[in-house]
């Protein structure tokens, strides 16, 4: 009876919570504009993710198989809960993005730098080497950092304090471990505020660093094969 039961439960996904979900995907892939896929074990063709803008590069490459997407949920979602525990060293959010493909991990810049500079605090190695980790096996993910600023100063030079950090931070995860090379950096500015700048609270909630963990080449394929697994 309940091999029975499990077959009919299958049958149910596979006729309605599936076609759910490719519909889903393809509007996912519509949105990004960006036509990078692997499917069925074939590699996409390809594209220099250096040179796509932050929206793309959350949205590529694209996961078309609604199992492997259940596969690479079900992993991320066991990442997401390890990535909580960072929380005590200074990440104030982390969280599922793109269906549940994408983890997103927000910190305050003042956990890891100097006011004003691009000096790192002693102590982020605690912080930063359960992320570097990350990138050790290469394919596994791509990896975006991005640093916003508050209003504080000339456009010009938000810009080049956030693009400086950002530097530093890949400079530190690579000293920390991180050997992938597929990491895309984005110095934000003052471009993309959280809230407004009025007062010295919410210009701290604006300065932040996000780092995104995007499914990559290597973990779309695992999937495919029935052999991503969580360590």
């Amino acid at each position: 009876m309940l091999k029975h039961n499990r077959y009919i439960l299958t049958i149910l996904i596979l006729l309605f919570v599936t076609p759910q979900v490719e519909s889903q995907l393809l509007k996912r892939q519509k949105k990004s504009g960006v036509q990078l896929s692997i499917r069925d074990n074939k590699a996409a063709p390809h594209i220099d993710i250096q040179t796509l803008t932050l929206d793309e590069n959350i949205n590529v490459p694209i996961v078309e198989s609604p199992l492997s997407h259940r596969k690479i949920r079900e992993y991320m979602a066991e990442q997401e809960k390890t990535l909580q525990k960072l929380k005590q060293y200074g990440v104030s959010q982390v969280e599922l993005q793109r269906l549940g493909e994408v983890i997103k991990l927000t910190i305050p810049v003042d956990k890891l730098f100097y006011p004003n500079d691009t000096t790192l605090y002693n102590k982020v190695d605690l912080l930063l080497r359960p992320i570097a980790r990350y990138g050790e096996e290469i394919g596994m993910y791509h990896i975006l950092i991005v640093v916003h600023s508050d209003n504080t100063g000339s456009i010009e030079y938000n810009l080049n304090l956030t693009t400086q950090r950002a530097e530093q931070l890949h400079r530190k995860l690579k000293q920390l471990g991180l050997k992938t090379e597929e990491v895309v950096l984005y110095g934000m500015g003052g471009e993309e505020p959280l809230t407004d700048n009025h007062t010295m609270e919410k210009r701290k909630k604006n300065r932040r660093v996000e780092i995104y963990l995007v499914p990559g080449e290597e973990m779309i394929k695992l999937s495919l094969r029935g052999r991503l697994e969580v360590k």
